[in-house]
């Protein structure tokens, strides 16, 4: 594992497993295996009164990336299945199996909080740092394997060069603090003279913060791979070609917006990176009643001038069904 991943992508996985508690978990869980469809039903399976479930959705739903989203139903974003799919392939090595845990028992809490501790109720990033650096550090390539020893100067260094990434500044005596309360008293690591040893524990929470990083990278690549595409139409409406292209000063300007092809109309709704699942949904929805169920959506590239927007070329579109919504 010695990929060195950008520190705002270690950031945003940070602040993912720190919003989770035992319950969260649980709750992500439930939504992703059953099809849950009220407050109520999640609040019997987790125990937990139907407001709190409702501050957990809010939560979960808010977290940049999501890891839930809200429509008709509940449902787990591509994110908040990769982070149960880490979570319980480290249960599963430490011979927990999640879903035969009650989750409104507050010994399965209990376990999930041993499972996951100190990676979901750290309120600083230090000890995520950390544990980065130890991954990094330690030659681990995925989770199974024997860790090396790392040297506590190592593990300084990188993580001084994490925070004064941010602005922030840490002193060794802090790091120590931190991988003696924070690691040690947790069977995370073992402390020998100035050298760290992960133990297995150790070992399975590295490789999850580091396969979350990467499925963070993958995804913000993904993003910006839109590629910057010239206008074809020779005869745009409210302009020429020549200063819609002068206009377009960056791949962000980029939307797609969704056509009901039938009537012409639209666009319905513009997609771009701040688009969430839910306002597409709902989107979905009102064509589906304005036009019917069996309504034939298009998926097409516009580009998003000073001016307004403009199709691109006509090849790049996609057809979208309602029902497969």
């Amino acid at each position: 594992m010695s990929i060195e991943y950008s520190t705002s992508d270690l950031v945003t996985a940070a602040n993912l497993l720190q919003s989770l508690n035992p319950s969260k978990v649980g709750l992500l869980l439930v939504i992703c295996d059953d099809e849950v469809q009220t407050q109520g039903e999640l609040s019997d399976l987790i125990g937990r009164n139907q407001s709190t479930i409702s501050s957990y959705i809010q939560s979960l739903s808010s977290l940049s990336p999501p890891l839930v989203a809200k429509g008709r139903y509940y449902m787990i974003t591509g994110t908040g299945g990769k982070v149960i799919s880490l979570i319980n392939d480290v249960a599963r090595r430490s011979g927990v199996d999640l879903r035969t845990l009650d989750w409104s028992s507050r010994s399965s809490r209990s376990t999930i909080d041993d499972l996951l501790t100190p990676l979901h109720d750290s309120q600083i990033d230090r000890p995520i740092f950390v544990l980065e650096a130890l991954g990094n550090r330690s030659g681990i390539d995925g989770p199974i394997g024997s860790p090396e020893a790392v040297r506590f100067a190592n593990i300084v260094r990188d993580v001084e060069q994490r925070l004064d990434d941010m602005g922030k500044s840490v002193t060794k005596e802090e790091i120590r603090r931190t991988v003696k309360n924070r690691f040690e008293a947790v069977g995370v690591v073992r402390l020998e003279d100035d050298l760290i040893h992960l133990t297995d524990k150790g070992h399975q929470l590295a490789w999850l913060l580091s396969e979350l990083v990467h499925h963070i990278e993958e995804e913000n690549s993904s993003e910006n791979e839109m590629e910057r595409e010239e206008v074809l139409s020779t005869d745009p409406p409210r302009s020429n070609q020549k200063d819609v292209i002068k206009d377009a000063t960056a791949a962000s300007d980029h939307v797609m917006p969704v056509y009901a092809p039938e009537t012409g109309e639209g666009p319905i709704l513009p997609l771009n990176e701040k688009t969430s699942i839910n306002e597409l949904r709902t989107s979905l929805d009102q064509a589906a009643k304005k036009y019917g169920e069996d309504v034939g959506l298009e998926l097409v590239w516009m580009i998003q001038t000073d001016s307004g927007l403009y199709p691109m070329s006509p090849g790049h579109t996609d057809s979208l069904g309602h029902q497969n919504r």
